[in-house]
């Protein structure tokens, strides 16, 4: 069973490209890298430690940062310094590990979004002599939020996403025939702009279940989980306060992992979901969910990944689609139904391209509904010049058709290029 888990219009000239707005971030991305560089010197040759630390510099130009409605966009170019270190340490039958993030981003023009953000993750996959194991994370993470998420109106100014997970989760039985697990989760989402605040979510997952594995090739589950949740200023017509829309949710698993060969891996969830929402029934949920995940891998080089999903918006907001960063994509929709595609490919030892599709649909439901698509595209090329250092460029577009009076379409274009030094 699977753990239940800003703008004005572009000039020729980008303010973001001319020497003083960018000046102060140059100088830190220098001294950064140089001392870095020094130190990936001074291990060359070393062994491999479990403690890592470095940095990276982005530049990205957005053709529309606001995600504004159409004939409203607007353009400008960002620069983002992030400091990381973190540890990943086997003990004998423990591993610890986790890492620590800090960024910084600057807009060329729409220096009201020019903002901080930080990145925390801790784990612990533990195990006894015996036949108990498990697993503890907690993350928290902060970063410039989408701008404008769905049944949001149109944010002009910064608005800061914040998440925190964590998961427990407890195994019993022999990995290759017979585990009974259980598990807690605990997500929050919530926006420091008023205006987003609608979409701010507090939900609980606990699951039990079994897992059979009659060969190495495939896995079987059965299990249930229940889940309390509430978006907390859902119903608002003051930004910054509201009442809050409550929801339980119970779901029957059955799920699946079979190996059929060294190229092909599927993964399989298909759920029986109940969803009740306290205050609008309207809302409620009952039928399938689900989830499958195919990993084919047809050559040493070549990759791909696919993941089709259905399932409600409050299960979906953590769900992350298309390639930009760890955003949560807040989604208050009843129901969302995604595809997302990914692929690999070697083209040297040191150089590797990667192409991505994401498609989410989302169905709203009341006197308001309606539905809306959201569609992700991607290409990128990274080359791996040393062990620790890093560069790749991409480009992705991003757009939205709205057919709901909730939200409105909008198309984007985002491009970056990325320097990063990792050293162990």
């Amino acid at each position: 069973m699977q753990p239940p888990v800003s703008f004005r219009p572009e000039s020729s000239t980008p303010r973001a490209l001319r020497p003083v707005a960018l000046r102060p971030v140059v100088l830190c991305a220098a001294a950064l890298f140089s001392g870095i560089a020094g130190g990936a010197l001074a291990q060359s040759g070393t062994a491999r430690s479990p403690y890592y630390f470095g940095g990276s510099v982005s530049l990205a130009h957005d053709t529309n940062v606001l995600r504004a409605p159409s004939g409203q966009a607007q353009s400008d170019t960002y620069t983002t310094l992030s400091v990381l270190a973190g540890v990943d340490q086997t003990i004998s039958r423990q591993r610890v590990y986790g890492d620590v993030a800090l960024r910084t981003t600057r807009y060329g023009d729409l220096t009201q979004l020019n903002g901080e953000g930080y990145g925390l993750n801790l784990g612990l996959d533990w195990a006894t002599i015996g036949r108990l194991s498990g697993t503890l994370r907690a993350s928290a993470n902060q970063t410039q939020a989408r701008f404008t998420d769905p049944n949001l109106p149109f944010i002009t100014s910064r608005n800061d996403e914040r998440t925190q997970q964590f998961l427990a989760m407890g195994r019993w039985g022999l990995a290759q025939l017979f585990e009974v697990e259980g598990s807690y989760t605990f997500d929050r989402l919530d926006y420091s702009n008023a205006l987003a605040q609608t979409q701010n979510l507090e939900q609980q997952i606990v699951g039990l279940g079994v897992r059979y594995s009659p060969s190495a090739l495939l896995t079987l589950g059965i299990g249930a989980r229940g889940t309390s949740g509430q978006y907390p200023r859902f119903y608002s017509s003051v930004p910054g306060t509201g009442s809050p829309l409550d929801f339980d949710r119970s779901d029957v698993d059955l799920s699946a992992v079979w190996v059929p060969s060294g190229a092909t891996r599927l993964e399989a969830r298909l759920s029986s979901t109940r969803v009740d929402y306290d205050q609008d029934p309207a809302r409620d949920v009952s039928g399938v969910t689900g989830s499958l995940t195919w990993g084919y891998t047809p050559t040493g080089r070549t990759r791909f990944t696919t993941t089709v999903f259905r399932d409600t918006g409050a299960a979906a907001t953590f769900q992350q689609i298309g390639t930009v960063g760890t955003l949560a994509l807040g989604d208050t929709s009843q129901l969302s139904t995604g595809l997302r595609l990914g692929v690999n490919y070697a083209v040297t030892a040191k150089i590797t391209a990667t192409a991505n599709v994401g498609y989410s649909n989302r169905d709203y439901a009341g006197a308001l509904g309606g539905s809306e698509d959201i569609t992700n595209l991607g290409l990128g090329l990274s080359w791996e010049a040393t062990r620790a250092v890093n560069l790749g460029c991409s480009i992705g577009q991003e757009s939205r058709d709205s057919s709901t009076p909730l939200s409105f379409s909008y198309r984007s274009t985002l491009t970056m290029c990325t320097a990063r030094i990792v050293l162990r």
